[in-house]
């Protein structure tokens, strides 16, 4: 960053008295506007960062896709029977596989999801938010393509691991990406909408997968995933980079012009120099003002006031993990982060819901598969319900009350297994899934952005999701087993991690309700 020094006073005796004239009725218009505009930390939903937001979200709804579009067809995919009506056709029927081989095919899915978590940091930094889910959208249409055409099971799992990567991708990129072009009043509202959308994106696969469980519906219903991904490809170049990354990049100009978009009828100024403010490493105070050729920089004062703009702001550079390591703050928050995304999937719900079907089955027998229906509306209702509550009650609280509710329906599900009480077992799910969807499921996306600094991010997100995605394979992997093996017990476990969650929540999470990024980061 090179030093930009300007004498104003200079400039001015040079310049023409019409220019004068000229500049000082801009900048009176310019003060007057600001002045007549609310400011822009008092927006709640403005209409074209709303659009950014539901371009970004279908990434996300990718992931809820995949994540449950083998649950309901699973039987149709892998087991031909002569039940099935057989179609002349170039493509198989069905895609044999034992218990073993659609385990890793369905875990398959969390696999490449690690693999995309781990490289999103990377390409966010390097190539920025929106143009990383930009490109990202070819994973799921060429990954839909393998799906649909699969003619061996090695087919079906490289579809799957493409698919995969996309969503794991898209797991730190859209989270990154809406918390940092967020307004403060609807930054939890919108930071839950990563998770709601993951829901629609089941529910919905869990609709066509009653009416397209057949031969060759099953094909299509895997191929559609690469629909959503197109109609992003479509709007993704009509939404602006986000602002807080042009300026760590020191694109200073293109930063403001895309705050001032995202919050359209809204005087940015106070906004604009607190995102500055929180990322450079010059004392506080300094503020970013435009030249007499409008570029922007920085000084001591106001240019208003005949000072000299003495120096650009020193970004602090983008940090790898080891770099985050050794940052005690970063360390800190990082811990927080990762904690939340090891347990949101550590507590199971991944394995219920992917294999809520063959749980049901005991109960409702051929009906197993509207329970699983009723798991997908369950969990739909409460995240919404999360989306009103979580810039009103807070982060905290939700969390706090989403692992009690996690723990004490656990201990049901054990209670009712032992008894043989189907009912109190379905109930117990039911809640769970409840709980889930309150709090620890859209939370533990919505507070990477906003505890993490923008320099450390990219990096400390990349782990934090690519553990969540590790431990989804694993949870899907040895769900069934434990399943075989414990039965109902299972739960004791997810009893315990829950319960240990919840302490820990009150003792180590700070509340992050009302307050813009810059603050949260300051006051920890």
């Amino acid at each position: 960053m090179h030093s930009h020094k300007t004498d104003l006073r200079s400039l001015n005796e040079i310049s023409k008295p019409q220019n004068d004239r000229s500049l000082n009725r801009n900048s009176i218009d310019s003060s007057r506007q600001s002045q007549q505009s609310p400011d822009s930390k008092s927006a709640s939903f403005p209409s074209y960062c709303s659009f950014v937001v539901f371009a970004a979200v279908i990434a996300s709804f990718e992931n809820g896709w995949n994540l449950g579009v083998t649950n309901i067809p699973e039987q149709t995919i892998r087991n031909c029977t002569s039940e099935q009506p057989r179609v002349k056709s170039k493509f198989p029927d069905c895609l044999p596989m034992n218990n073993l081989l659609w385990g890793f095919a369905t875990g398959s899915y969390a696999l490449g999801g690690l693999l995309g978590g781990l490289l999103a940091g990377r390409f966010q930094t390097l190539y920025g938010r929106r143009n990383t889910l930009l490109f990202n959208t070819m994973t799921w249409i060429f990954g839909g393509l393998l799906l649909g055409i699969a003619l061996h099971p090695l087919m079906f799992v490289a579809g799957r691991i493409l698919a995969g990567i996309g969503s794991g991708i898209g797991s730190v990129s859209v989270p990154t990406y809406i918390g940092e072009i967020a307004t403060i009043k609807s930054r939890g509202a919108i930071g839950t909408i990563y998770q709601l959308f993951l829901v629609i994106g089941i529910l919905i696969t869990q609709l066509l997968g009653l009416v397209l469980s057949f031969v060759p519906g099953w094909r299509i219903l895997l191929a559609l995933t690469a629909i959503p991904a197109l109609i992003q490809l479509i709007l993704l170049p009509l939404c602006v980079e986000s602002p807080r990354y042009l300026i760590s990049q020191n694109r200073f100009s293109e930063a403001k012009d895309a705050l001032q978009k995202l919050r359209n009828g809204y005087n940015i100024e106070n906004e604009f120099q607190e995102i500055i403010g929180g990322q450079t490493t010059q004392p506080n105070g300094n503020r970013v003002e435009n030249d007499i050729n409008g570029n922007s920089s920085v000084g001591m004062s106001s240019a208003a006031e005949g000072a000299e703009i003495e120096f650009m702001p020193t970004i602090q550079n983008t940090r790898g993990f080891i770099q985050i390591l050794k940052d005690i703050h970063c360390r800190k928050m990082l811990l927080i982060c990762f904690g939340l995304n090891m347990v949101q999937q550590l507590c199971g719900i991944n394995g219920i819901i992917i294999y809520s079907t063959a749980i049901f089955l005991q109960t409702f027998g051929r009906g197993a598969k509207y329970a699983t229906l009723g798991v997908g509306i369950v969990n739909l209702s409460m995240t919404l319900i999360s989306a009103y509550l979580v810039d009103k009650k807070g982060r905290k609280p939700l969390l706090f009350t989403s692992f009690i509710g996690m723990c004490i329906s656990s201990i049901l599900v054990v209670i009712g297994s032992l008894y043989h009480h189907n009912v109190l077992v379905i109930v117990a799910v039911l809640l769970f899934i409840s709980s889930f969807a309150i709090g620890i499921g859209p939370i533990a996306y919505l507070i990477v952005p906003e505890v993490l600094p923008t320099h450390c991010v990219s990096s400390g997100g990349s782990i934090c999701l690519g553990t969540n995605w590790l431990c989804n394979f694993l949870i899907i992997l040895i769900f069934p087993v434990l399943q075989q093996s414990l039965g109902g017990y299972t739960f004791i476990i997810f009893a315990v991690i829950s319960g240990i969650s919840a302490i820990s929540t009150l003792i180590f999470l700070p509340e992050t309700k009302g307050k813009s990024l810059e603050e949260i980061r300051n006051n920890q």
